[in-house]
């Protein structure tokens, strides 16, 4: 029979060092003997939450009116902008050049912004400039490149031959082409982004009416929380985190806030801040407090002191279990509370989906939520019993559906680091008797942020330093390590490329083999060779450039721009040289390929006897260098 084992509490955190008898046992330490077990607390789905939450998210309905001029992206319009004028209000030429067909006098000339005083007769032609009026009688407009001079005074034109027949209308923007008198251009309930902001300038309407943001509360709470700016943080304290990001995305998307601060784990604390962020804002935002600690007084203080109702005190979701979300009115307006776990990356996760949500339905919008798109795993996930949210980056895939990375692998709710870059949050079920994990290439929900819509460049990124360097020691006179030109720390590199297609162009266009400053004889060797896969275009002024400059100055001078053909060329000559030994530069593409060291007699007839059959290879291998999937580091 198995024995039961019981364990020792040795000491609490928060214990007295007193001796405490049964019969007088303080209050708070019966607290904590006779504290319940199991939350109170049901948990509720995420839809369940969200439609709890949409309920008692009421749009604000309260209307301002501000400045054309003051309008912020994310605003949303209380009513329709209807154009005041038309637009153009006159015809305007679409290019530079001139109207009717033959040989015509240049009579006058227009530019743009400047009304037309001439009326055009037969046998003339208007100069105009792209924007420019047009003047009365003009049926067309012909391009500069379609005409030829006639006739001149080296000052000015005199007569002027149209080369192509135009079309009637050809090239003339007619009055009110863009915009007409009387048109809606934006509707109510119109979120503002750049465009829109640029419509409403051309508008011409000097003051514009729109919906009011709810003005937000944010709060951290915990005895350990220490502020992030204080240079004083004891063994044991934590700095906060929690407000920092939740202010930077209060900000991000342009709604008002108040900073309440950090509440100590004490009720009468915690009531007094709760109180001062409900009478300074519409929405409270507090991180800490909400879960099954002894000091997680939060929700009882929301309930008891505040007379505030709980709609849910905890979600079934990883990360964020112990999310709460409350309604109660303060100073005879509704509020609302969200109360997010204290862990950072369960408040990045709950603040995404729940609260930047429901601040955008406040502030008027009618599509509030985030996009939903399917991705495509790239690797075997394990399932938990909670439906989790797993934090990702969208690697798009010009064949089939984007697929999405995890940024870690074991993802903690402590981790901050696991959001860095993060703009996906996987949807992933809870695991089953039948299904614990899901495969590589099955396809999940995901929801995607706005904020960063780049693709994760960690694996598809080029890392190089001093590969210049290496291949000039390589092929130095002397071959000795000690002698390289030495590279200032500034001019290393790091370059990053959203998509492969773009590394390849990137490659592709350069006009020249960025090979430094090495043997003239050897660069005429390696121009002469690529020159045939259209790598390079002006070759020897490139030899010519560098020819008369020492090794440092020419490595110093260049070491700005990259070379990808110097880590191409080290990834070949190996297969070429087997005599070359291992050093210090690595490549990792398939395999580890090290640079080498060759001796002074040998290193001018390999390589030149090589040099055609390498060049070959770097043509050919091109799409196997830089194919999707692999890290391309440079480590010393």
């Amino acid at each position: 029979m198995e024995e039961t084992q019981y364990y020792k509490i040795a000491s609490g955190i928060n214990n007295s060092n007193k001796r405490v008898s049964i019969g007088s046992m303080s209050t708070s330490l019966s607290a904590i003997v006779y504290r319940s077990r199991q939350s109170v607390w049901p948990a509720v789905s995420v839809k369940e939450a969200m439609d709890m939450m949409e309920e008692h998210a009421f749009p604000m309905n309260r209307t301002h009116t501000v400045l054309t001029s003051d309008v912020k992206t994310g605003d949303v319009l209380a009513e329709n902008v209807i154009a005041l004028r038309a637009l153009p209000e006159v015809r305007t030429s679409v290019k530079d050049g001139y109207a009717v067909i033959g040989i015509r006098k240049v009579v006058s000339g227009t530019t743009a912004g400047v009304l037309a005083s001439d009326i055009l007769r037969p046998g003339t032609i208007c100069r105009v400039n792209t924007g420019s009026m047009i003047p009365d009688g003009a049926d067309a407009v012909v391009q500069v490149e379609n005409t030829r001079i006639v006739e001149h005074n080296n000052f000015e034109e005199i007569a002027v031959e149209i080369l192509d027949e135009p079309e009637i209308g050809q090239d003339i923007r007619q009055i009110g082409s863009d915009i007409k008198l009387g048109e809606i251009l934006l509707f109510k309930g119109c979120v503002l982004s750049a465009a829109e902001i640029g419509i409403l300038a051309a508008s011409e309407k000097h003051f514009v009416k729109i919906f009011r943001k709810p003005k937000v509360a944010v709060i951290s709470t915990g005895h350990e929380i220490v502020d992030s700016k204080s240079n004083n943080c004891a063994l044991g304290s934590v700095r906060d985190t929690n407000r920092p990001q939740l202010i930077a995305l209060l900000k991000e998307n342009n709604f008002k806030y108040v900073d309440i601060g950090i509440l100590p784990d004490e009720k009468e604390k915690i009531e007094e801040g709760l109180k001062a962020a409900l009478t300074l804002a519409d929405v409270v935002v507090c991180s800490g407090g909400v879960s099954m600690g002894e000091k997680d007084y939060l929700k009882d203080v929301l309930q008891k002191q505040l007379n505030f109702t709980i709609k849910f005190g905890r979600v079934m979701i990883k990360p964020g279990l112990p999310t709460t979300f409350g309604h109660g009115k303060w100073n005879n307006t509704e509020k609302l509370i969200f109360a997010l776990p204290g862990n950072p990356v369960s408040t990045w996760v709950t603040s995404q989906l729940f609260v930047l949500p429901m601040l955008k339905k406040m502030a008027g919008w009618q599509h509030y939520q985030h996009t939903v798109i399917s991705v495509r795993l790239s690797e075997t996930i394990k399932l938990d019993r909670r439906p989790e949210y797993r934090r990702a980056c969208l690697l798009p895939d010009p064949e089939n559906l984007p697929r999405a990375i995890c940024l870690e692998k074991e993802q903690m709710s402590s981790r901050l680091l696991s959001v860095r870059g993060a703009n996906l949050l996987l949807k992933l079920p809870s695991c089953t008797d039948t299904k614990s994990t899901l495969q590589k290439d099955e396809v999940v929900d995901a929801v995607k942020f706005k904020k960063k819509d780049q693709m994760h460049s960690q694996k598809i990124k080029l890392k190089y330093s001093r590969t210049n360097v290496h291949l000039e020691w390589m092929i130095s006179s002397t071959g000795n390590r000690k002698e390289w030109p030495r590279m200032a720390k500034r001019y290393v590199h790091m370059k990053q490329f959203r998509t492969i297609r773009d590394c390849r162009h990137y490659i592709k266009s350069r006009e020249i083999i960025r090979l430094m400053m090495i043997r003239p004889s050897i660069h005429r060797l390696l121009i002469a060779s690529l020159k045939a896969s259209s790598l390079i275009v002006n070759s020897y002024a490139f030899i010519n450039k560098f020819r008369h400059m020492k090794s440092r100055e020419a490595l110093d001078l260049h070491n700005r721009q990259t070379c990808f053909e110097v880590i191409i060329t080290s990834f070949l000559l190996p297969k070429y040289i087997p005599e070359c030994k291992a050093k210090s530069l690595t490549i990792t593409i398939d395999t580890k390929i090290s640079t080498f060291k060759i001796n002074r007699k040998e290193k001018i007839l390999e390589i030149k006897n090589k040099i055609p059959q390498i060049s070959q290879e770097i043509i050919s291998n091109k799409k196997m260098l830089f194919h999707s999937g692999h890290k391309f580091p440079v480590k010393h």
